[in-house]
């Protein structure tokens, strides 16, 4: 019986000599490659243009129609801020100076209307607003086209 013992005894040293042989080779095959590891995380700037408080129906142009030489015109616009941070409002326009005297796109503030130009809009917010034009009294007739752009200030 004692040979018996020494044989197991034997089988069992054999075997943990292979395991701690083995385990530390399949560990270091896991790690022969790696690679560091880096996210930003980022929030999603979206801004929205529509032509009803509802934000239901999106402005993809606008027009002024025919107008007469100094009239005044606007529409009324809202903007929503669908992204996930708050936005800082900027404009701009490529408008036509030879029939123009200026444009502005506005908001109601208190009693008064100013510019949207660095009005911070919230997340979900809705903001309703006026884009202005101002034909000049000695503007010529025909039909003219420009870009309006709104976007985040930098």
């Amino acid at each position: 019986m004692r040979k018996d013992k020494i044989g197991t005894l034997q089988l069992v040293a054999l075997l943990l000599a292979i395991t701690s042989a083995v385990v530390p080779l399949v560990y270091a095959l896991t790690i022969l490659w790696s690679s560091p590891v880096g996210v930003t995380v980022t929030d999603t700037i979206g801004l929205g243009v529509y032509a009803d408080s509802s934000c239901t129906i999106p402005v993809t142009s606008i027009s002024f129609g025919d107008q007469k030489k100094g009239a005044y015109a606007y529409k009324v616009l809202f903007i929503k801020n669908t992204g996930t941070a708050n936005i800082t409002l900027d404009w701009s326009s490529n408008k036509p100076t030879s029939i123009l005297a200026g444009d502005d796109w506005v908001y109601k503030s208190g009693e008064s209307w100013a510019s949207i130009r660095n009005y911070v809009l919230k997340v979900g917010e809705i903001l309703e607003t006026k884009y202005e034009i101002f034909i000049l009294p000695n503007a010529p007739t025909g039909s003219k086209t420009w870009t309006l752009n709104l976007g985040s200030a930098s």
